[in-house]
């Protein structure tokens, strides 16, 4: 959550609280949203007006302490599920296939011209990047914004891409509520299922008749592997295949909890598990350049 990742930056110390008598539900309220709004904006910018929002004592009169920023956290109401065709419909407007002379992937709209994808996926593309999908209007080209990579499971593998003369007709938010049993879909365009698609064919043909359909898988998520490092990640049993890259990990909700990478398989157990760079580090990598996404605090339900 990008609230809690503004609290991380920096360090805006707690007094200790003294006691009060209890307050009230609308004390309580102002105090959750005067919390709210100082934890929607970067607290680093200004630590000293964060902090005095934060020791900010309730009225006279009462004998409980101030609610902390993790009680205002799980304060947050709760998100309601979106219903299944709501859901599909969403995915199908904001993510798209995104086809390079080399390759194929998949990529996200945070903001009506600004996508997530793999590095990857845009590898030797030479700026030579086109968008399919009905979300874009059918097809559409791109332009690198961003790229950053390296070598290793605990590396990023991030593309900024910008849509160039039209706006996505949706875009998806990003939370990083993520927690293992939770449900989840894997969105994207993988190249296994791409070849029973006539549209898709077409186009490599060069004759586009229409746009490829979107692949939906459901899984769980497995685990929130090393959270505790700069790049967490999300196993996951939503089947995944190449094509899957850069597309979303995306929650009940529509929400981005991860951006599928990469999958390892075994033969010898007959098994697979789908990995997703959980959307921690993405929202670091997007206010790293200066991306805003929607975000999402609250739990999904």
């Amino acid at each position: 959550m990008f609230r809690l990742f503004a609290v991380c930056c920096c360090f805006v110390g707690l007094a200790a609280a003294p006691a009060f008598a209890a307050p009230t539900r609308a004390e309580l309220e102002a105090r959750l949203n005067a919390l709210e709004n100082t934890l929607a904006g970067d607290v680093c910018l200004d630590p000293r007006a964060a902090r005095a929002v934060l020791e900010a004592r309730l009225p006279e009169g009462s004998s409980a302490a101030a609610p902390t920023a993790a009680a205002a956290r799980v304060a947050l109401p709760a998100e309601a599920a979106l219903p299944r065709d709501r859901l599909v419909d969403l995915l199908r407007q904001a993510v798209v296939l995104v086809l390079t002379p080399e390759s194929s992937g998949s990529g996200f709209f945070v903001t009506p011209d600004t996508l997530v994808t793999n590095a990857h996926v845009i590898e030797g593309a030479n700026g030579k990047i086109a968008l399919v999908g009905p979300g874009v209007g059918g097809a559409q080209t791109a332009q690198v914004v961003a790229v950053e990579t390296g070598t290793g499971l605990q590396a990023r593998d991030y593309a900024i891409l910008r849509m160039t003369g039209a706006r996505a007709k949706a875009t998806l938010p990003l939370a990083t509520q993520a927690t293992e049993l939770e449900p989840v879909i894997a969105a994207g365009f993988p190249g296994l299922l791409l070849d029973n698609d006539i549209h898709f064919q077409r186009l490599l043909r060069g004759t586009p008749t229409g746009v490829p359909d979107l692949i939906l898988s459901q899984g769980s998520i497995m685990a929130v592997q090393n959270r505790s490092s700069s790049l967490p990640t999300i196993a996951h049993s939503a089947p995944i295949s190449a094509g899957n890259s850069g597309g979303p990990l995306v929650d009940g909700c529509g929400r981005v909890v991860g951006v599928n990478t990469f999958i390892r398989v075994s033969a010898e157990q007959a098994s697979h598990a789908g990995y997703a760079i959980a959307a921690d580090d993405v929202l670091r990598f997007l206010a790293e350049r200066g991306v805003t996404p929607t975000v999402s605090a609250a739990p999904c339900r």
